[in-house]
């Protein structure tokens, strides 16, 4: 007897792929404090490891958003955008830029960037990847 695969609704999908977004920007947040705690120490080493790290979870990210879209625009009109607004929540203008998880990695960056216009020369490979990740 064949066995029947469970459809999952897009709005399980939007979630799913939401929270998994999330906890990688956690880790991305978690890698780059690291990240600067190595460079401040001169562990050149760790700091290697840390941006390489935060670029593979900076890419995970761009995928599980793209995942997290993964249905028609008319689906996210119709079904996802309105459980993002009024009576749903309570802002006019929800977005994920609200989260806390932004707001920290925006401020990291912020603190972040002197020394990543002052890295060492040994770094510059692993900054080139984790800068086109971001791109991407």
């Amino acid at each position: 007897m064949p066995q029947t695969i469970p459809q999952i609704d897009s709005a399980q999908i939007w979630k799913g792929f939401h929270w998994a977004f999330i906890v990688q920007i956690q880790g991305l947040i978690i890698c780059l404090q690291r990240f600067e705690s190595s460079l401040v120490s001169g562990n050149l080493a760790a700091a290697q490891t840390e941006l390489e790290t935060a670029t593979d979870l900076m890419v995970a990210s761009g995928a599980a958003m793209e995942l997290a879209g993964s249905f028609s625009p008319q689906t996210y009109t119709e079904q996802i955008r309105p459980s993002m607004m009024p009576p749903q929540v309570q802002s006019d203008n929800f977005s994920g830029l609200m989260s806390w998880e932004h707001a920290a990695l925006m401020q990291l960056w912020k603190r972040l960037s002197p020394a990543f216009r002052a890295l060492p020369v040994e770094l510059h490979p692993q900054h080139q990847r984790f800068v086109s990740a971001y791109l991407r």
